[in-house]
């Protein structure tokens, strides 16, 4: 850990001294025993909604043994167990820990902290708004039905007419145009993108996707259990 927080902030022996006399807290840690040696420290929070795994620490010398990947498995079978997350944040800069959770399961969901150092990962894949707009309610509604039915999205809403003011081949254009709003995780998102594409008269459609940041929890839930996986089968 010691190298990833030199990397962004530089060391400060007296500051780190102070960092952790202020914030470790003994109890909410488990020393990791491996045949009778401590190799290392684990902090896990059990959350209502979710297992949130704050630290896990291996010491270098037993780096590299399957050591941590074993005891994330554990908490990915408890939070099956339980119908919860496994949610955790790491390092930006800590490429080898971000690329273990990836193979274990776990998504990146959102960045945090200062300059997005943070990045926070969990076992439910993020979900994205999609929008797109279509000078023809008619159409619109062609494309929610579409996308819904073939659950590359859980729900779409079409609304307007809006006013559109943009450029087009040198030109600035105005147009009245209607927006299809929809949800899906953004696994799915390529799958919605072509999709869209196939049935949109534009040349060139805007069609873009944000990520959430957060919602409800049970909505999203609900849209990940209304979507098919990527590349899977309809399931209409």
């Amino acid at each position: 850990m010691g190298d990833y927080i030199s990397a962004i902030w530089g060391w400060d022996e007296r500051a780190q001294r102070v960092f952790h006399d202020r914030l470790f807290t003994p109890g909410r840690w488990k020393i990791i025993t491996v045949r009778g040696e401590d190799v290392g420290m684990l902090n896990v929070e059990r959350r209502p909604e979710e297992i949130y795994l704050a630290r896990i620490e291996v010491h270098p010398d037993h780096q590299g043994r399957g050591i941590g990947a074993r005891l994330v498995r554990s908490l990915l079978d408890e939070a099956a167990r339980d119908g919860k997350e496994l949610a955790l944040d790491v390092l930006d800069v800590n490429e080898r820990a971000q690329a273990l959770y990836r193979r274990l399961g776990l998504h990146e969901v959102a960045r945090h902290g200062d300059d997005a150092i943070k990045v926070r990962m969990s076992t439910r894949p993020p979900v994205v708004q999609a929008q797109t707009v279509i000078d023809s309610r008619e159409e619109a509604d062609e494309i929610a039905e579409v996308v819904v039915r073939e659950r590359l999205a859980a729900c779409a809403q079409v609304w307007g007419p809006i006013t559109s003011t943009y450029w087009w081949e040198g030109e600035v254009e105005t147009a009245e145009e209607w927006a299809v709003v929809m949800k899906t995780p953004a696994a799915i998102y390529p799958e919605l993108e072509a999709r869209i594409r196939e049935l949109h008269p534009y040349d060139v459609p805007d069609i873009v996707a944000t990520r959430l940041a957060a919602g409800l929890p049970d909505y999203l839930t609900w849209v990940r259990t209304e979507t098919r996986p990527p590349d899977g089968p309809d399931q209409g």
